[in-house]
């Protein structure tokens, strides 16, 4: 509880970057997967009424989630689904689902499989916006990336910081196209791909 309340406050700044920098006027379906206590999906859905959201998360976090939803007052607009993304579907139906600082947990060969989990729950034509810290094709920059990757080496069995290239090669392979970059959060980047068809 500790972790992820911390993460709350990690998370309330850069979602409200998110919000000013990426456009969610047509989106009516999100998914925030690893959502944690909800914080994305709570700042996204206050700024656009049209907008409904699913938390996607353990048993554990998504308790917190629904805490904090019903202290918002969105219990009608955002929603929550308990279940491990490295096993369960993620649902369907979605325009547009939001991955935060997930996949430095993870290695390649489950990256991927979670970038076609996401294309999975998408509709044709939606989009999928990743939020991590990237490191320049050296691996050495940005210093905070790359500090934030040998720690995540240390503290995972397969984690790291991925350059952007690597992401990109993998969202590819997941069927995803057209990329674009927008910076957030002074050490975050967000990569913002479509479902290709």
């Amino acid at each position: 509880r500790d972790f992820i309340c911390g993460m709350e406050n990690v998370s309330r700044r850069s979602s409200a970057e998110v919000l000013e920098k990426f456009d969610f006027s047509g989106t009516r379906r999100l998914l925030d997967v690893g959502g944690g206590p909800g914080t994305a999906a709570i700042t996204f859905a206050r700024a656009h009424r049209q907008l409904n959201c699913v938390v996607f998360d353990l048993p554990g976090p998504i308790q917190i989630a629904r805490e904090q939803i019903a202290k918002a007052g969105l219990a009608d607009r955002v929603t929550t689904v308990a279940g491990d993304l490295y096993t369960d579907p993620l649902g369907s139906g979605f325009d547009l689902v939001y991955v935060s600082h997930i996949i430095h947990m993870m290695g390649p060969e489950e990256t991927l499989a979670l970038f076609r989990s996401c294309a999975r729950a998408l509709l044709p034509g939606g989009r999928l916006l990743i939020k991590d810290f990237f490191l320049a094709d050296d691996r050495l920059s940005p210093a905070s990336a790359a500090q934030f990757s040998v720690n995540m080496l240390v503290a995972t069995e397969r984690g790291k910081s991925y350059t952007r290239s690597e992401t990109l090669a993998l969202l590819a392979e997941a069927g995803f196209e057209r990329p674009e970059f927008i910076d957030v959060a002074h050490n975050s980047q967000v990569i913002v791909v479509n479902l290709a068809g």
